[in-house]
């Protein structure tokens, strides 16, 4: 057998799919060559595509970090193995902020300023712990503002109703407030849980004191001082003092002093700009305010209970008294038209007159008089 010429041999045809990818690269690399710019835009449409279709496609399913766990997570229990035990001595996070709303609080949580001691306690007289009529001040320390007990009380009251019974200053609302309010269920000691926040500054002792003074400047220096404090507080600059108040104990018109200088009674503290939005509770509000909120004068009587309070209203109601009502006040013969003298002018024309009393001996308690 001849064998084939190397002529033969070169014209053979290469296999099928080799000479087809060689084709196609060659007919790429000519067109392209040859339009550049087409294939340019050819890429571009694609790669958009592409952005597209990814945008489009669902993200994978991984857990909401922010999600409760606890709500979707069904809890397994286990044995406590010794890892457990060694990360519960560990270093726990703070807890969480109570919340401010709660059905124990369902007006929410009040936060009490820590005032420096120049705005409250140290108004306080401590040299007299007992009520004497020759100075206002005595006694409002005592028993956190209730005062000393009314043991005496014992002889004509029955002893579960005497022992709700108590020798209380009249001024002594600030003192009562505060005490009730850092003791209360609904008090936070977290600001930013907070609802409300009270500024325990005794308005009525800072002013008191220098009512009967000729010197106004003196009169306002503690309000000015503690509403410089308090302005400085974040809580406040968030709100403007609109979520604050506050306890006054005594009459609004101690603290409305007029810019007339014929009038220059009291403190201007509830005239300042930045007492426009405080609440307070006060004692006889202005009618013309609607941030005074009004509360009586403490009295003596200070039941543990409402069991206390309806036992007492028994008592009074059963009790076989001489007299209808009883007055307790001087005549203010200076005042124009003043209530007490229009009362005592009433009586003293009664047929059956009590007539003007004065107080009798320690041994005879005044509230006897009165039923």
């Amino acid at each position: 057998m001849v064998p084939s010429s190397p002529e033969a041999q070169t014209m053979k045809k290469p296999p099928k799919n080799t000479n087809f990818v060689t084709s196609a690269l060659n007919f790429v690399r000519i067109h392209f060559s040859s339009h550049p710019r087409f294939w340019l835009f050819i890429a571009f449409l694609w790669i958009q595509a592409l952005i597209i279709f990814i945008a489009r496609t669902p993200p994978p399913c991984f857990p909401d970090r922010t999600a409760d766990v606890s709500a979707t997570v069904p809890a397994i229990r286990r044995t406590p193995s010794n890892d457990d035990a060694a990360a519960s001595n560990a270093t726990l996070p703070e807890a969480a902020p109570a919340p401010p709303y709660t059905d124990e609080c369902p007006s929410g949580r009040i936060y009490a300023y820590d005032l420096p001691s120049m705005y409250n306690r140290d108004l306080v007289l401590t040299n007299c712990t007992d009520l004497d009529p020759w100075n206002w001040e005595c006694g409002i320390i005592t028993n956190h503002g209730y005062g000393r007990a009314a043991t005496e009380l014992r002889r004509i009251l029955p002893e579960d109703l005497y022992k709700s019974w108590y020798h209380t200053n009249q001024f002594t609302l600030e003192i009562l407030f505060h005490h009730r309010i850092l003791k209360h269920k609904c008090r936070t000691l977290e600001p930013e849980s907070a609802t409300a926040f009270y500024i325990p500054f005794y308005a009525g002792l800072a002013v008191g004191k220098h009512l009967w003074k000729n010197d106004t400047a003196i009169r306002d220096k503690h309000c000015k001082m503690m509403l410089r404090w308090v302005k400085n507080q974040p809580y406040w600059m968030k709100s403007n003092g609109s979520d604050h108040f506050m306890t006054i104990g005594r009459i609004t018109w101690d603290f409305r002093r007029l810019t007339d200088p014929g009038k220059s009674w009291g403190s201007s503290f509830l005239n300042m700009p930045s007492m426009n939005k405080v609440s307070r509770f006060i004692v006889e509000k202005y009618p013309g305010d609607e941030m005074d909120v009004s509360v009586p004068y403490p009295t003596g009587f200070h039941p543990k209970s409402k069991d206390n309070l309806v036992e007492w209203q028994n008592f009074v109601r059963d009790y076989k008294r001489s007299s209808l009502f009883s007055f307790v006040g001087e005549n203010r013969n200076w005042a124009e038209n003043d209530l007490r003298r229009i009362l005592m002018n009433y009586c003293h024309k009664e047929a059956v007159l009590a007539g003007p009393w004065t107080a009798p001996s320690v041994s005879v308690p005044p509230i006897r008089l009165w039923f």
